[in-house]
């Protein structure tokens, strides 16, 4: 793993550890950390591959485009993250 891939990687991690704990303060907020987390977690997957991306939008379309349309990825999995 890359130094970039490692480094979303532990952003993912962290924000989904600010999900939990937010979980009991505030719905909106939990809900931006997972989103976030699922983010970071899939950027760190395409670093790993060499790739990336600066717009939320780039991630969307490469999960659907190179992931679930090359049945890498369930097209369930790739409505969830949209």
């Amino acid at each position: 793993m890359n130094k970039y891939a490692r480094d979303l990687w532990i952003r993912a991690l962290d924000a989904l550890h600010t999900a939990k704990v937010d979980l009991s303060v505030s719905y909106d907020a939990t809900a931006s950390r997972a989103y976030y987390a699922a983010f970071y977690a899939v950027s760190a997957f395409f670093a790993i591959e060499g790739r990336e991306f600066t717009r939320h939008k780039a991630v969307q379309a490469a999960v659907h485009r190179d992931l679930v349309d090359f049945k890498r990825w369930p097209a369930s999995l790739g409505e969830d993250y949209s």
